[in-house]
């Protein structure tokens, strides 16, 4: 991996005393910002965030961000009326307006409006830019606190990810709950791919730009070090399932990228159509057997 100013940096993951990993040596917040700003947005949006999605594509997101609002939901119990949901990093807004639809009273806070704008651009009014961190730290002071916090690809990016868990849990309510999507990463099925050859490299390992890395097994661990349980956790479709076929492996070809990611889309979306208590059950025993590209833990607070 090399560095912003091009020259290679001696990155290494290393087990943190919770049994994820973590990398070493973490970048400064300064060298962070200069590769956001300088790399980052410059090569990744068109890899990340398209301008626009096919219909299939657009079903998926919802479906995925309906999955993730849902489950929340049945956790906080049936009889609270007009539940709060904070979204931290609410990209394209996806999770923020499937939380509007099922009655949730939502706002969300991330460094930029441009995917929102794009996607879901009526939910301009309940969302406000800023550095998320600097405002889960104004509502904790404040006394805010919301029913559900929603996290999604936010963990694996920053420097401390207990101090982050910390300042969720300082925002949550007595019986709320954070939903917290980050990357299954040193799997079991990802050692398996390495042990038979089938890539040639942890092509999971990307600093600067994913600094943690989290899997089934030990997040429990480090929910428990930040004073939380774990509750549920949900996996999604296993599409590293193609890297042992030659034929169809994105690792050794990557123009079989695209059409693995239509496959799971379209898979996805028929497997919804048992319904969507199904589909959870489906993806909770995907991450069970090892096979979930990520994750999101449910988790709740264990004392107040």
């Amino acid at each position: 991996m090399s560095s912003p100013a091009g020259e290679t940096l001696p990155y290494r993951a290393v087990e943190t005393p919770h049994g994820y990993r973590t990398v070493t040596p973490l970048p400064s917040e300064k060298e962070l910002q200069e590769f956001y700003s300088n790399v980052y947005f410059q090569q990744v949006p068109t890899a990340t965030y398209q301008h626009e999605y096919d219909g299939e594509e657009l079903a998926h997101k919802r479906l995925r961000a309906e999955l993730i609002v849902d489950v929340a939901r049945r956790h906080l119990g049936r009889g609270l009326q007009n539940p709060s949901l904070l979204d931290v990093g609410f990209g394209e807004g996806f999770e923020l307006a499937a939380a509007q639809n099922a009655g949730f009273l939502a706002r969300g806070v991330d460094f930029g409006l441009d995917g929102l704008k794009r996607c879901n651009p009526t939910l301009e009014r309940i969302v406000e830019a800023g550095d998320p961190l600097d405002e889960l730290r104004k509502f904790a002071a404040g006394g805010v606190r919301f029913d559900v916090c929603v996290l999604k690809h936010v963990l694996e990016h920053v420097r401390d990810p207990q101090a982050v868990l910390a300042l969720v849990v300082a925002i949550l309510s007595a019986n709320g709950v954070a939903a917290i999507t980050v990357p299954n990463d040193y799997s079991a099925l990802q050692a398996e791919l390495l042990k038979r050859g089938a890539v040639e490299s942890e092509y999971w390992f990307a600093p600067p730009q994913h600094l943690q890395y989290f899997n089934g097994d030990n997040f429990p661990a480090f929910a428990a070090a930040a004073g939380c349980e774990v509750v549920d956790l949900v996996g999604d479709f296993p599409i590293e399932l193609y890297l042992f076929h030659p034929g169809s492996s994105y690792a050794r070809d990557r123009g079989n990228g695209p059409a693995a990611h239509k496959a799971r889309v379209a898979i996805d979306l028929f497997l919804a159509r048992q319904g969507l208590e199904r589909y959870a059950d489906l993806c909770r025993a995907l991450l069970v057997a090892g096979l979930s590209r990520t994750m999101t833990a449910y988790l709740r607070p264990l004392q107040r």
